[in-house]
C-alpha cells in the first residue's frame, strides 16, 4: 500500500521535468485514477462490479461547468459547485443502490443496472439543450483556467489523498468486513452484517469521490463532453481495475495513468489497432491472470520472500483475549413463553412440499436434535427459522418476536445463529480476521486494524480445543475440512446467539474433537440458557447430548420425544433400513 503512495508522490515530483502536453495528459490520468480507485474499492475489495463511476465523474464535471456558465466562474463558486455536484452524485448513487442492492440481486444484476445508468446519463446530457451543450458539451466556462502546473499539483494531491484514505480503509476492521462480503456474502448476512447497507454506503461515498475528481477535471481541462459519463469511460475504468489488478489499489492507479497516456499517443495514429490490443489484453488478463499486472509484478517478490522467510510460530498469545461476561438475554430467557415458537411452517418448491406444517416449541437450555432420512427436509426446516423470506407459510417467533419476512442479517441480530452443513467461511481471510468479522462487540473502525480481540468464552473454547488458537495468522483456504467446520462454529458463537442452528456440527472432526464439541454445546445450553437445534448424522452423538429429538419424514413431523422414546419407537425404525443406527 505504501508503494502506491510513493509511486504517486514520485510522479508528482517529476512534473517540472515533463512537457506541457505530457503533464496535461497526466492530469487526466491522475483524475481518472482517482475514479479507478473507487472502482477497486467496490469491485476489488467488496465484490460490487459497477460501471456507474463514470456517471458520477460526469456529474461532477458537468455540475461545475453548468454552475460556471450560469453564475460565472470563481473559486468560491467552484467550491459550491463541487459540493453540490458531490451531493447530487451521492443522491443518484443512493437511488441506484436501493435499486441494485437487495436480496434478489446478484452481481450481474448490479452490473446491468449500473451499465444502463451510463446510457441514461448520455441521453440526459444530449437532451439538455443549451444547459448541457447537448452533443457539443460545454467549454470555455473557466475564465481564468487553472494552469498546467497548478492542475498537475491539485490532481496529484487529490490522488494521494484518495489513495491514502483507501489504503487506511482496506487495511482497517471495516476493510475486513468488505473482504468478507466479497468472499462470502451469504455467510456475512448470517453473521448479522447488513450487507446491502454496507454496499449502498460504500457506493454513495465512492460516488462523491468520483464526482470531486470530475469537478477538478472540468477546472483543469475547461471542457466537458457527454462521454465523460458514458459507457466507454465506465467500461475503461473497469478495464483499468482488471488489468492493473483488482484489490491492489496500486494496480488500478498505474493502469489508469499508463493506459490513458498510451491512448493519447496511439489512439490518433492507430486507433483501431490500439483498441483491439487493449481489448485483447483485458481478455487475457481476465482469463489467465485474474490478479492483473500487480500479481505478475509481485510474483517474483513473493517468491523471493518465501525463500528468505524465517519460519515462525503463531501470533502472540495475548492477541486473542477472552473477557467473561454475562449476556443480557440470560435473565430474559426465563419467561412463560418458549424461546422459539414455530407454528405450521411449510416450504414448497412448486408442487413439491419439502416441509409440511411443522410445529416446534422449545426453550433455552434445551438441545433439540432433528433426524430423518435424506431428503426429509431437515436443513430446509432450519433455514425456515433463520430466513424469514424462505418459508412458504407458517410463523416463527424468537423470544416472543415474530420474525415475519425479515432477512437473515436482521434475524441474526435477534439472536439466531446458524452453522451450515458445508463449512461456510471466508477463504482469503485469516482465522483471526474471520473471528474479528463475526464479533459484533463494537463497530468496525474505518482506519484502525484490531490486533487484539475479545470473543465470547464458548467461541474461544472451540478454537482452543481444535488448535485454531495457534493458527490465527493462517489463511482459511489452507485449513483442513475439520478446522473449517470448527472455525465456522466459533464464528457463529462470536455473534452470541440465543437460538443456535447447527447443521452437522461435528462433520469432519475426530472422535476426540467431537467429544470436546459436545461438551461445549452442553455448556452453552446449561450455562448460557441457549437453545440448540442440530441436524447430525452421528446417532451416538445425538443420544449423548440431546434433550429432545424430532423425526422428520417426507417433510412432516413424524415424532417429537425424548431420545429413548425415539430410539425405541418401532414406527421410527420402519422409516430406516435396518435399525435405528441407520438414522441421520
Amino acid at each position: 500500500m505504501g508503494g502506491a503512495l510513493l509511486a504517486v508522490a514520485a510522479l508528482l515530483a517529476s512534473g517540472p521535468l515533463l512537457g506541457d502536453y505530457d503533464r496535461s495528459i497526466l492530469v487526466q490520468g491522475m483524475l481518472f485514477a482517482v475514479a479507478a480507485v473507487t472502482v477497486d474499492i467496490l469491485w476489488g475489495y467488496t465484490g460490487v462490479l459497477s460501471y456507474a463511476q463514470s456517471v458520477f465523474f460526469g456529474l461532477g464535471a458537468y455540475g461545475l461547468a453548468i454552475y460556471s456558465v450560469e453564475f460565472g466562474f470563481s473559486w468560491t463558486g467552484a467550491v459550491i459547485a463541487i459540493v453540490l455536484s458531490a451531493v447530487a452524485a451521492c443522491v443518484v448513487a443512493l437511488l441506484l443502490g436501493l435499486l441494485s442492492f437487495h436480496s434478489k440481486a446478484d452481481w450481474l444484476y448490479v452490473a446491468t443496472v449500473t451499465f444502463a445508468a451510463t446510457f441514461a446519463f448520455e441521453k440526459v446530457i444530449l437532451a439538455g439543450g443549451s444547459l448541457t451543450g447537448s452533443s457539443s458539451g460545454l467549454s470555455g466556462f473557466v475564465l481564468q483556467p487553472v494552469g498546467i502546473a497548478d492542475g498537475y499539483r491539485l490532481s496529484g494531491l487529490l490522488l494521494i489523498a484518495v489513495t491514502l484514505g483507501a489504503c487506511l480503509l482496506v487495511r482497517s476492521d471495516a476493510g475486513r468486513v468488505m473482504r468478507a462480503i466479497r468472499e462470502n456474502e451469504g455467510r456475512s448476512q448470517y453473521l448479522g452484517i447488513r450487507v446491502h447497507r454496507v454496499k449502498i454506503l460504500l457506493f454513495a461515498v465512492a460516488a462523491c469521490v468520483a464526482a470531486i475528481a470530475g469537478s477538478l477535471y472540468a477546472t483543469t481541462q475547461n471542457v466537458v463532453a457527454p462521454d465523460l459519463g458514458g459507457f466507454q469511460l465506465g467500461t475503461a475504468m473497469v478495464i483499468w481495475a482488471a488489468v492493473g489488478g483488482r484489490g491492489t489499489l496500486l494496480g488500478p492507479v498505474g493502469a489508469a495513468i499508463g493506459i490513458n497516456h498510451l491512448n493519447a499517443y496511439l489512439s490518433g495514429s492507430i486507433p483501431f489497432l490500439w483498441q483491439l490490443v487493449l481489448g485483447l489484453v483485458f481478455v487475457l488478463v481476465v482469463t489467465y491472470a485474474p490478479g492483473g499486472a500487480a500479481s505478475l509484478i509481485g510474483f517474483p517478490i513473493r517468491w523471493l520472500q518465501s525463500k528468505l522467510r524465517v519460519p515462525g510460530g503463531s501470533m502472540p498469545g495475548g492477541l486473542l483475549t477472552v473477557v467473561p461476561h454475562m449476556k443480557a438475554h440470560e435473565a430474559s430467557a426465563r419467561t412463560t413463553r418458549p424461546l422459539l415458537e414455530v407454528t405450521d411452517v411449510s416450504r414448497s418448491f412448486g408442487s413439491f412440499h419439502a416441509v409440511k406444517a411443522v410445529a416446534l416449541a422449545a426453550d433455552g437450555g434445551e438441545i433439540v436434535s432433528i433426524v430423518g432420512p435424506n431428503g426429509a427436509g431437515k436443513s430446509t426446516f432450519m433455514r425456515c427459522i433463520s430466513d424469514g423470506g424462505y418459508r412458504t407459510s407458517g410463523s416463527v417467533r424468537v423470544a416472543g418476536s415474530d420474525i415475519g419476512r425479515l432477512t437473515p442479517d436482521v434475524i441474526s441480530r435477534l439472536g439466531v445463529g446458524q452453522k451450515f452443513q458445508t463449512a461456510s467461511v471466508f477463504a482469503s481471510l485469516s482465522v483471526f480476521e474471520c473471528l474479528s468479522v463475526a464479533t459484533r462487540a463494537r463497530r468496525p473502525s474505518i482506519w484502525r486494524r484490531t490486533s487484539q480481540l475479545e470473543i465470547p468464552a464458548p467461541a474461544f473454547e472451540i478454537i482452543q480445543m481444535t488448535g485454531l488458537d495457534r493458527l490465527l495468522h493462517h489463511t482459511v483456504s489452507g485449513l483442513s475440512h475439520g478446522q473449517k467446520q470448527s472455525l465456522e462454529l466459533a464464528m457463529v458463537m462470536c455473534t452470541e446467539p440465543r437460538v443456535i442452528l447447527l447443521d452437522e456440527p461435528t462433520a469432519g472432526l475426530s472422535q476426540t474433537e467431537r467429544a470436546a464439541i459436545g461438551a461445549v454445546l452442553r455448556k452453552i445450553a446449561t450455562d448460557h440458557l441457549a437453545l440448540l437445534i442440530l441436524v447430525e448424522h452421528d446417532l451416538d452423538f445425538v443420544q449423548e447430548i440431546s434433550s429432545r429429538v424430532l423425526v422428520l419424514h417426507h417433510g412432516e413431523l413424524l415424532m417429537d420425544g425424548t431420545v429413548s422414546e425415539v430410539v425405541s419407537s418401532e414406527l421410527v425404525q420402519e422409516i430406516y433400513t435396518g435399525s435405528p443406527a441407520g438414522m441421520e
